[in-house]
């Protein structure tokens, strides 16, 4: 993917998603595990090698915005999703470089942008949208608690961040769906995977 971004780079976007992140790459139960596997094939390189990817994730957006000129409209891309209290125009501000890991973030100042705003960060790239079947209460949000960190979002939510910030669809990943992809929240979030190698047992 680096590989593309650097030969079309008018054409190929990157963002940042919930595994750009030292906590779930230096972790050995994940497989593969990008530490184990720079320690592997770079060598005495390995530990370099490392360090500077993840400076290199601390940089990645955390979202992108496309504009469809000809359909007149936008859609907002993110890894994970959205919360009740996302502003865009303070993220938009935020030092992303300053976080040692955005799962768990350490020497924030108290009175930064950053510490203010960290759990909305941590909701773009951990959230998933709540759907009906799987809520047992009328709340519009609600904390993960499968993942332990990000949100379950509904489509009130969705609906308010779309007018707020005129966005046609949210268009998301974070999820194995069999089918490769999923559409819910009345047709305003597309969720896409496209690992079909994960858990063997989807058409991504």
């Amino acid at each position: 993917i680096l590989y593309s971004f650097i030969l079309y780079p008018n054409s190929v976007f990157l963002n940042r998603g919930n595994h750009e992140d030292p906590i779930p790459n230096g972790l050995p139960v994940y497989k593969p595990c990008l530490k184990v596997a720079t320690l592997k094939y770079f060598g005495k390189y390995g530990s370099i090698v490392y360090d500077k990817i993840q400076e290199l994730f601390k940089h990645l957006p955390l979202a992108t915005i496309v504009n469809n000129k000809s359909l007149n409209k936008r859609y907002f891309i993110v890894h994970g999703g959205i919360n009740d209290q996302l502003e865009l125009e303070v993220i938009q501000q935020i030092d992303r470089s300053v976080y040692s890991s955005i799962a768990r973030p350490k020497n924030l100042n108290e009175n930064s942008l950053e510490y203010k705003h960290h759990n909305d960060l941590a909701d773009m790239l951990w959230s998933d949208p709540l759907l009906q079947s799987n809520s047992n209460s009328s709340s519009s949000i609600e904390f993960n608690k499968i993942r332990n960190i990000g949100k379950l979002f509904s489509s009130n939510v969705t609906k308010n961040f779309l007018d707020k910030n005129n966005f046609e669809l949210i268009i998301r990943s974070h999820e194995c769906k069999p089918n490769g992809y999923e559409v819910c929240h009345d047709g305003k979030v597309l969720t896409i995977f496209s690992a079909s190698n994960y858990s063997l047992n989807n058409s991504g």
